[in-house]
């Protein structure tokens, strides 16, 4: 559990503590007992079914809203202050570095939800406090985001380029 405190308002994050198991394994992760390879299968298997069926793979990275909100999180269990945002650089350097190693397009959401997250604050939450995924602002953020980050004109869609 973790709140983000705007001036003037606290908004309690996670409330339900539903999503534990990124604790989990970011602690299992760096006590050495997982590794990020655990990702390589998955990635190779979405380079073969972007050849399977002509698209262009893109791959992602999403983080949690305590990354996005980094600026305003306070989390219940001041363990996690270091080890989560350590936990997420970590992950997104694996993936760059693999989906490079691969020969796909990485596209790191943070610096857009970052950006987004200090400019509107409590306002314009862009993700759910309890469920702590997207609100549809934070979808249209990370809609924009890709938009900006990929040249969609050069895509492939259906074996054909298309605007």
């Amino acid at each position: 559990r973790y709140r983000l405190n705007f001036p003037g308002n606290v908004v309690p994050f996670n409330t339900q503590n539903a999503d534990e198991s990124e604790v989990r394994y970011a602690r299992k992760l760096k006590a050495g007992k997982v590794d990020l390879s655990l990702f390589d299968e998955a990635l190779k298997g979405f380079v073969a079914l972007a050849k399977e069926h002509n698209f262009t793979p893109i791959v992602t990275y999403s983080p949690s809203a305590y990354t996005a909100y980094a600026n305003f999180v306070q989390f219940e269990d001041p363990s996690l202050s270091d080890l989560l945002p350590w936990f997420s650089q970590t992950q997104r350097q694996y993936l760059a570095h693999k989906a490079t190693e691969i020969g796909v397009t990485f596209v790191d959401l943070t610096p857009a939800l970052q950006s987004a997250a200090r400019t509107l604050k409590s306002k314009e939450l862009l993700y759910h406090p309890i469920n702590v995924h997207f609100t549809e602002n934070g979808n249209y953020i990370v809609a924009k985001a890709l938009v900006e980050s990929v040249d969609f004109m050069e895509m492939k869609i259906g074996g054909k380029l298309e605007p």
